[in-house]
């Protein structure tokens, strides 16, 4: 597919940072940032300027910008810039600042969105906060979330307003100032963008991307390159919008947003620095606008776009009829060839019968050219042949026809990349290859003779296959009583100097010894199908085991009134022993103080584990390999983050020369708070606390909310009094919970406190909750900090006292000189002024 328009800006344009904005309510003008603080404008329907860019120095570090209207009647858009510490609405048409404000916690990324009266908010996030602005800067909107902000957007049609990403893995729904929904993924959320409906994609900061449905996930795919860019777009007109992505490779892709297929691709020189849409060319249409890293730009049009798919499945259908075209070819071309082949040896043929009788009549010589086209000395003779002189075993290929162009050999543990080529200078009627094997093993050679002239075009390819014996390159030269025994040795030298003697009471047993390892050969190959057919009955059996435990589950819950021996003997009609099927176990380690993953096999050893977790793991997968097998394996379980998961666990059974290995696999459910370990009530009290009240008829519900949470296992209607240590950092943690609904937390750790809060209040359904917060180290850095912030202030009130001393000073001293200059006292002038 070939873009609808392309061109180049001339400048570097940074990663996310541009946008399409009508600053004169009539041209799309692509706006972009660019270093030195500046933010150039290009209009393509602009000719007042060198190549239709127009510069605007900020003089500020750029962190993000977007035009957009500041109210929903305006007829123009403005540029909306943040900063460090600013955020401000410039008028591009009128080169005014429409507001400027200062915002604290910076500004790195900006949304527009409409609030519950209809008015246009321009969104702002920044350090932990999100700011909403009117049309005048005037502040209407503010809330908290739980990290630096990184991405934001909106769905058309999603009863949550904003949708924000950030830094601690989270999506978070918001309506208004109230969190509806959080979603953890796996790494720093980048890019949000809004698709069709409730629909919106996303991407990681470790190249995933994906589609949710409100709180579903439709697809998801992860890569190894860095996302740069996010947008959606219907851009093969089946009104559907797509995922389009850009990598730092500079390869832009169109995603579908049901599979997440690849339905078109294109690439880059250097990095994508931002997706836009807008109608640029004033076609009535919305363009898809890619930017490089560079300033190259490539417009891409719905309407260009329409026949991707029937394009991809006419390119299919092509490379289909071209590669049948290549097997007919192909065929022809070998059909030529020996026919050429047989052409030669028939005139080779015809030849030699002349030499032999020029008697014979023309008729003759053409029937005994027809009646030998396959003279078998027309055919080269290979031999390996043990050369005593030289001390080594050679490969001898002899041509009585056509001479020999070269000859290439295949053979595995003889040469070092398991092939050998010969093309000597000329042809030659004999070539001898002396062959020195890498190690001692029988193989077999694959020789190819290349027989042809030198000028020749077409030649002739010769196969045959010749037995490498195992100790092939001893060569036996001498037979003599070599050590005066009365008897004579064999003795061989092999090419590297090698010297070995056999005698004949050794090599009585040779045959004996071949018959014996040939025997062996036979029974391990009945054994290998001997265990795979056990194989297969052992898998049948945990089968026809899972069915047996069903069907007795279900037994007892009909009637409990069963004996044991009777559950017994139903869970034994399985074919195969349970004890057969290694144990899987989660287990809180006290004397540790860390969750282990135990694995235990009373029958094959465990070779290797592998384990699959969202939120557990840093590349979302753990291996473990012993070097030896072993039978119980002990795996430490360190999360990453507080959250729920399924542990795909798959344990790999066998020997250690086993070539075929049993796979076993299970799922084991991580709970949220499963690294924080149950440990003796004894343990030290944590300073910091958090107490506050809920119903006495919901201390039930708390109670399972912590046989769900945590690794504990306690009775509904029993006070739960916990004390747990933390695998990641050795914190104590104390949950107390009373009948009457009084509950105290103790932890030092204030972020571990808001999780459990968080998670209670959720699965609680509870909108508020007051509570009581003590924590002392947390005060103390606050206190700090307040502190230092009081000595920024009286620093800078005291720096802006002396500049402004400084300051009446330099003008009073301006004064005097300039009156010195005007009453033509030069002297008095110049003092003044140094």
């Amino acid at each position: 597919m070939i873009a609808a328009f392309t061109f180049h800006l001339k400048n570097n344009v940074f990663q996310g940072q541009v946008t399409v904005g009508k600053y004169d309510g009539i041209h799309s003008c692509l706006t972009c940032a660019t270093t030195g603080g500046k933010v150039f404008v290009h209009n393509p329907h602009s000719a007042g300027s060198e190549d239709n860019v127009s510069f605007f120095n900020i003089n500020q570090q750029i962190t993000a910008i977007k035009a957009a209207k500041l109210t929903a009647n305006a007829s123009q858009d403005v540029l909306l810039v943040g900063t460090p510490l600013n955020f401000f609405a410039y008028d591009v048409n009128e080169n005014s600042n429409t507001f400027y404000k200062d915002v604290q916690d910076g500004v790195s990324t900006i949304h527009q969105i409409s609030n519950e009266k209809g008015e246009l908010m321009s969104i702002v996030g920044g350090s932990c906060s999100i700011v909403g602005f009117n049309h005048t800067g005037e502040e209407i909107f503010w809330t908290v979330t739980g990290d630096n902000v990184l991405s934001m957007t909106s769905c058309e049609d999603t009863t949550d307003g904003l949708i924000v990403g950030s830094e601690d893995f989270e999506i978070r729904h918001f309506k208004g100032e109230e969190v509806t929904l959080e979603i953890t993924e796996t790494d720093k959320v980048t890019h949000l963008v809004g698709m069709d409906g409730s629909r919106y994609g996303y991407g990681l900061a470790n190249g995933t991307i994906g589609v949710y449905d409100g709180e579903k996930r439709i697809w998801r795919a992860k890569t190894k390159n860095h996302i740069t860019a996010l947008q959606s777009f219907d851009l093969d007109a089946d009104g559907s919008k797509e995922l389009i992505v850009g990598w730092d490779t500079g390869v832009v892709e169109v995603r579908s947003w049901d599979k997440g297929d690849v339905i078109f691709k294109d690439r880059f020189p250097t990095a994508v620095a931002a997706i836009v849409k807008a109608d640029y060319r004033k076609s009535g249409a919305e363009d898809l606008i890619v930017v490089s890293a560079d300033g190259e730009v490539r417009g891409y049009a719905p309407s260009q776009a329409e026949n991707i798919r029937s394009q991809q499945e006419a390119d299919e259908e092509m490379i289909r009829q071209l590669t049948v075209k290549k097997q007919e070819m192909m065929t022809e071309l070998n059909n030529y060839t020996d026919g050429i082949k047989s052409h030669k040896e028939a005139v080779k043929n015809l030849k030699e019968s002349l030499k032999e009788s020029k008697s014979e009549s023309k008729s003759d010589a053409s029937s005994s050219s027809s009646s030998s086209s396959q003279d078998p000395k027309s055919k080269p003779t290979i031999k390996l042949v043990p050369n005593k002189e030289n001390k080594r075993t050679e490969l001898v290929i002899t041509s009585k026809g056509s001479p020999i162009r070269a000859v290439v050999i295949f053979a595995e543990h003889i040469f070092a990349e398991e092939s050998f080529a010969v093309h000597p200078k000329v042809p030659v009627d004999e070539l001898v290859i002396p062959i020195i094997p890498l190690k001692n093993a029988a193989s077999d050679l694959l020789v190819k003779v290349i027989l042809g002239q030198r000028s020749s075009v077409i030649c002739n390819v010769i196969e045959a296959v010749k037995k490498w014996k195992t100790f092939a390159n001893f060569v036996p030269i001498v037979k003599a009583d070599y050590r005066k025994s009365g008897a004579e040795d064999l003795i061989v030298v092999s090419a590297d100097g090698e010297v070995r003697g056999y005698a004949p009471s050794q090599a009585e047993n040779i045959r004996s010894q071949q018959e014996a390892d040939e025997e062996m050969i036979r029974q391990l190959t009945v054994k290998k199908q001997e265990m795979m057919t056990e194989l297969n009955n052992y898998t049948d059996g945990i089968k026809s085991h899972k069915e047996a435990v069903k069907n007795l589950k279900e037994s007892l819950k009909e009637s409990k009134s069963e004996s044991k021996s009777d559950a017994s003997s139903s869970s034994s009609s399985s074919s195969q022993d349970p004890k057969s099927k290694p144990t899987i176990k989660l287990v809180p380690n006290k004397e540790n103080k860390r969750t282990e993953l135990v694995i235990t096999s009373k029958g094959s050893p465990i070779r290797a584990v592998v384990i699959f977790a969202e939120h557990i793991f840093a590349e979302e997968s753990f291996a473990v390999h012993p070097k030896v097998p072993v039978d119980e394996l002990v795996i430490p379980i360190i999360p990453l983050k507080n959250a729920a998961s399924d542990l795909l666990v798959k344990v790999i059974l066998g020997q250690r020369s086993s070539v075929i290995c049993n796979v076993i696999e299970a799922v084991k459910k991580w709970k949220t708070f499963a690294n924080f370990v149950p440990i003796d009530k004894g343990a030290p009290d944590p300073q910091s606390t958090l107490t506050f009240q809920l119903p006495a008829e919901s201390m039930t519900r708390v109670v399972t909310w912590l046989n769900i949470n945590f690794s504990v296992d306690l009775a509904k209607d029993s006070k739960a009094d916990l004390s747990f240590v933390n695998s990641k950092d050795g914190r104590i943690l104390k949950f107390l919970a009373q009948k009457t609904g009084h509950v105290i937390i103790k932890s030092d750790d204030i972020g571990i406190v808001g999780d459990l809060i968080q998670d209670l209040a959720t699965y609680l359904q509870l909108e508020s909750l007051e509570s009581v917060a003590t924590f002392p180290d947390e005060f103390q850095k606050f206190q700090e900090s307040l502190d230092r912030v009081e000595e920024f202030n009286m620093t800078r009130t005291k720096l802006t006292t002396e500049m402004a001393d400084s300051s009446n000073l330099i003008k009073t001293l301006v004064i005097k000189a300039e009156d010195a200059r005007i009453i033509d006292e030069t002297e008095t002038m110049s003092k003044i002024y140094q």
